[in-house]
């Protein structure tokens, strides 16, 4: 029946079950096209982060999601890998950010710091950042040059704090404490850097 009372006919009811069927069929294949999508993108996911993102686990996924999701003017990640977020800075990815912090970072070693300073060093747009926190990690001498390398051509104001580092396992060599020191003493006497180790 017609909400005004009138009837239906029997075809015309046909009509109108075979269109509802058509409607759900297409939204079921438009549902399963959707599910092909999200299990591609997942799949994807899961590549990327194997090949970028090895430490971290499933548990751990939402911490690193939430990083690079943000819009702030502050980048805190005690708990994520920092060659993500590199990649994320050097893609021009956290436009805003002026601090990042990632004090007690139990992934935070040489090679990642070396990375993100030749990320900060060479991405023009990145010239905004000006305070990196490494405290409590596993940096070492050798990741600390590199950074103070970046901050000896750095023009912008700039502080590198890094308190409380594990100390390296194995010692450094002589030569290459000498050229620290230099780079030390370079960067210490620049107006625009600050450096808390």
């Amino acid at each position: 029946m017609y909400g005004d009372g009138d009837r239906k006919t029997i075809s015309e009811l046909r009509r109108d079950a075979a269109a509802v069927q058509r409607r759900i069929l297409d939204q079921t294949v438009q549902l399963q096209r959707v599910q092909n999508a999200t299990a591609r993108a997942r799949s994807l996911i899961d590549q990327l982060l194997r090949l970028f993102a090895t430490e971290v686990k499933e548990n751990d996924r939402d911490a690193l999601f939430a990083v690079l999701a943000s819009i702030s003017e502050d980048l805190d990640f005690s708990n994520v890998p920092l060659i993500p977020i590199a990649i994320a800075l050097a893609n021009d990815h956290f436009s805003n950010v002026k601090r990042i912090r990632a004090v007690r970072n139990r992934f935070l070693d040489d090679n990642s710091v070396i990375f993100l300073a030749h990320v900060l060093r060479f991405s023009p747009s990145l010239s905004q950042v000006e305070l990196l926190d490494i405290s409590g990690t596993r940096v070492t001498e050798k990741g600390l040059f590199f950074l103070l390398e970046m901050m000896e051509e750095r023009e912008t104001p700039f502080a590198l704090i890094a308190k409380d580092r594990v100390p390296a396992e194995i010692p450094v060599a002589v030569e290459f404490m000498q050229k620290y020191q230099l780079a030390l003493r370079k960067v210490g006497r620049k107006s625009n850097c600050k450096l808390t180790l």
